[in-house]
């Protein structure tokens, strides 16, 4: 299945195979990999071993159970949870776990989940990005700085930023070697995780500094009908 991006230098090629993320790997060696479900890019060895891994549990996993605000479902079967979780209003703040991987995990980063269900969490293309956010908290009035790891044309995902909550209001700027130059935005916080995974919903960024944010998410687009280097 053609699912991988790979990173060479400051190129993005995919989706790929599996069996061509290898070929690409053995003559750029520090490439780094990326694929849907997955936080960040991440070193050949440990996207390896990830995958290997994922592959491993959804082999074994059997058994599965999701949680919705306050409810905690009963023990499913995949097409059990799949005809439960259609008739959700909604997927957000819904959460999941199995008996492989009993830690509970965002409904959006379970990739067996997802593929039955045939949903992503965005109609807007949310891609990996290198880098941190530098801002103020708004609303309690303080400075932090946390890791920036996805991109969308109206957001951004970040990780490690403990402190924020959903309905802050932040501004600061994205600072990425994947970019040209630093952007500024203002944004809100419409999305809080347990383990300080942040989701920021846009609402001021410069006319050029949205071109720049377009032009990188636009290498993924394009490489849907490019073919890796020979």
């Amino acid at each position: 299945m053609k699912r991988w991006f790979i990173q060479v230098g400051p190129t993005i090629y995919g989706p790929i195979d599996v069996n061509e993320v290898e070929n690409l790997i053995k003559k750029n060696s520090d490439a780094l990999v990326w694929g849907k479900g997955m936080s960040e890019w991440l070193p050949y060895l440990e996207w390896k071993k990830s995958v290997l891994s994922v592959v491993e549990k959804e082999s074994r996993t059997r058994l599965w159970q999701y949680r919705h605000n306050d409810h905690e479902s009963k023990i499913l079967k995949m097409d059990e949870l799949v005809n439960e979780l259609k008739k959700l209003a909604s997927y957000d703040n819904v959460y999941v776990k199995s008996d492989i991987d009993p830690k509970w995990q965002l409904l959006f980063t379970s990739q067996p989940v997802t593929d039955k269900l045939g949903l992503t969490r965005r109609t807007q293309l949310r891609v990996p990005i290198f880098g941190v956010f530098e801002g103020h908290n708004i609303s309690l009035k303080e400075d932090f700085q946390c890791k920036l790891i996805t991109l969308s044309e109206g957001g951004c995902g970040f990780t490690d930023a403990f402190g924020l909550k959903i309905g802050h209001s932040i501004r600061g700027q994205l600072v990425s070697p994947n970019l040209n130059q630093t952007v500024p935005v203002v944004g809100d916080v419409v999305y809080s995780g347990d383990g300080g995974e942040i989701g920021l919903k846009f609402s001021s960024m410069p006319a050029e500094s949205k071109s720049l944010v377009m032009d990188y998410i636009t290498k993924f687009r394009e490489a849907e009908s490019e073919s890796p280097p020979t």
